[in-house]
């Protein structure tokens, strides 16, 4: 089946742009993204949370659901359900129907004759629109600006009443319906691309019954001509309209299902055909095809799925009119459906499918040949864990399979006080391509230790197989500095040290506060005395200084509690050792006694 113009340009832009391993052999790894879409018949791709990575849409037929996968940037998936409503959900796309800048989607129900919209209020809840109830088994839809105003219409195929119409949108998203053809035996899908390059889109189509793919030229008010492009394409049943040939005018892809053909017919430039290949014919029940460029060598290549055979493939355009058939799988049970799109981020398109009797949509995720390894680390503030950021999804072995584990990395540390007790990671937990270890430390850091953390020998893999090595960088972090400052508190008098506990008759005391690190919020209110006062203080950094005069003779204390002042890291000091002193001001006085002799 198809998605919407709209959506596959963005597609293609981003397979030029993107591609650059030139010349790299393509290979793909499977990856489910649901096996409970029961009856999966179209799947389509587009970015539906706004948050800068391809999301999945699917319609399947026995459950009547239209799904959609929120991609978390790896390519892993949490599903939502917008409709459960119509009946044989048949095919799904994507456009911005109401110009608000988000993705709205639509769906075509076979046996309901219902085409719909799903109106994307920009956190992803969804409003039911109807399009069309009048066409008797809608079974394709595409989204594009048909009639040049600027918002985007709808053109629908209906297999059973033959019909190919067009829905213009007035702008405040209702439609008015106008045929295009009503002789489409058998319609079974529709496309909309300027074909013979005035300017404005025309439409095609594809109908099984009568073998039929017409061109529906568009005159430029939206008045259509048909013209014949085959008569005997044996039961056409996708269609696809792009630049194959790289000449600047469109070509058309046809998926014909009983002939099991992918054909080719190459657009003259005027709208006239200048000749027609056989892509392939040894598929069996030929039901989508679709082009991108898969291989990055600047060239569209070719997607189609199969249903008998349960194939998805793909055919490397050589550039010379000539296509080099590859098989992605022939175990996509039932496979009606396939589409492109960079799902894991990594630049390299990847493969969509639907496949219905397993009820299953996957992606095929394209091989990027690179090893998984360390994009960054983050330090929890009190060291007691760090998270480590993976460049891809990995696994604990091979074939995308087993959660990682705490053995599957390592940690080492260097300089500083503070060590290991266990290399192991204490606790493992995910989220995403994010593991966050749990650190087992003996003793205090004091800053200067640098911890680093490795994967451990076959402990790390990527979909691909790919091991990760047990050498990264972007993997160390230093500790956050956890000791407590202390400070010390000594005396001086006239240039001579006074020690604590001593008695002296000194007017004053020079005080001096050294601290074991710098601070910047230690005052004199940090420090409390008993038996005098304190003046003068100054100081920065590690030291202080200030005066201490006693008040009377006797005992005095100079203390420093706990808690007071910080250093850098906003530790909190330790209590220093309290300083004691006695003064002596009294002078000596003495007496003088006499005794009479005798």
């Amino acid at each position: 089946m198809l998605t919407s113009y709209y959506h596959k340009t963005k597609i293609l832009i981003i397979g030029i742009l993107c591609f650059f391993a030139i010349g790299r052999s393509q290979t793909f790894i499977q990856r489910p993204i649901t096996t409970s879409a029961d009856g999966a018949f179209s799947v389509s791709a587009a970015d539906i949370d706004g948050d800068g990575d391809q999301d999945v849409l699917s319609a399947s037929l026995n459950d009547n659901k239209i799904n959609w996968y929120e991609n978390d940037g790896t390519g892993s998936f949490t599903t939502h359900t917008i409709a459960t409503s119509g009946n044989y959900a048949f095919h799904v796309i994507s456009s911005d129907l109401d110009s608000d800048g988000d993705m709205d989607v639509l769906a075509s129900f076979l046996f309901s004759n219902t085409v719909y919209w799903y109106e994307n209020n920009g956190s992803q809840s969804f409003t039911a629109h109807l399009i069309t109830n009048s066409q008797v088994k809608p079974a394709s839809i595409h989204a594009r600006d048909i009639d040049g105003d600027g918002d985007i219409d709808v053109a629908v195929a209906s297999q059973q009443d033959g019909q190919i119409s067009w829905y213009q949108n007035n702008g405040s998203q209702s439609f008015t319906g106008y045929s295009v053809d009503s002789d489409a035996g058998g319609a079974s899908s529709v496309f909309a691309a300027d074909w013979d390059g005035d300017g404005d889109i025309d439409l095609f189509s594809a109908s099984t019954n009568d073998n039929n793919i017409d061109w529906y030229r568009n005159d430029g008010s939206e008045s259509f001509t048909q013209v014949s492009i085959s008569t005997n394409a044996g039961s056409p049943f996708d269609l696809y309209v792009a630049d194959m040939d790289g000449d600047g005018d469109n070509d058309l892809l046809s998926a014909n299902s009983s002939t099991n053909v992918i054909a080719l017919y190459y657009n003259n430039g005027s709208g006239g055909l200048s000749g027609s290949i056989e892509i392939t014919n040894s598929l069996t029940s030929t039901q989508s095809v679709w082009a991108a460029d898969v291989d990055g060598d600047n060239d569209l290549d070719v997607i189609s799925s199969s249903s008998t055979d349960d194939k998805i493939a793909w055919y490397e355009n050589n550039g010379t009119s000539s296509f080099t058939m590859h098989t992605i799988t022939n175990e996509a049970d039932n496979a009606r459906d396939a589409t492109v799109a960079d799902l894991n981020g990594d630049g390299l398109m990847d493969i969509i499918s639907a496949s219905m009797n397993d009820d299953k949509v996957a992606f095929y995720q394209q091989d990027n040949g690179s090893l998984p390894t360390i994009s960054s680390v983050s330090l929890a503030s009190d060291n007691s864990t760090i998270a480590v950021t993976m460049s891809e999804s990995v696994y604990r072995a091979t074939g995308a399979s087993g959660a990682l584990e705490e053995s599957d990395f390592g940690f080492t540390i260097s300089g500083g006080s503070a060590t290991l007790a266990s290399a192991t990671p204490s606790s493992i937990s995910a989220s995403g391509n994010v593991y966050t270890l749990g650190i087992a430390l003996s003793g205090t850091p004091t800053g200067g230790e640098t911890i680093t953390v490795n994967p451990t020998d076959n402990g790390i893999y990527d979909v691909a197989g790919n091991e990760a090595s047990t050498s990264q960088s972007n993997n160390t972090a230093s500790l956050n500095d956890k000791t407590a400052p202390t400070i010390t508190i000594t005396a001086a008098a006239g240039g001579s040290a006074v020690s604590s506990g001593s008695t002296t008759n000194d007017a004053t005391l020079t005080l001096t506060f050294t601290s074991s690190e710098s601070t910047t919020n230690f005052g004199i209110g940090d420090v409390t005395v008993s038996g005098g006062s304190l003046s003068s203080f100054s100081g920065s950094g590690t030291t202080y200084t200030a005066t201490f005069t006693p008040s009377s003779s006797g005992a005095t204390t100079i203390d420093v509690a706990a808690d007071k002042f910080t250093d850098g890291a906003s530790n909190n000091n330790s209590a220093a050792s309290q300083f004691t002193w006695t003064y002596d001001g009294t002078a000596p006085t003495m007496a003088i006694t006499a005794v009479a002799s005798g």
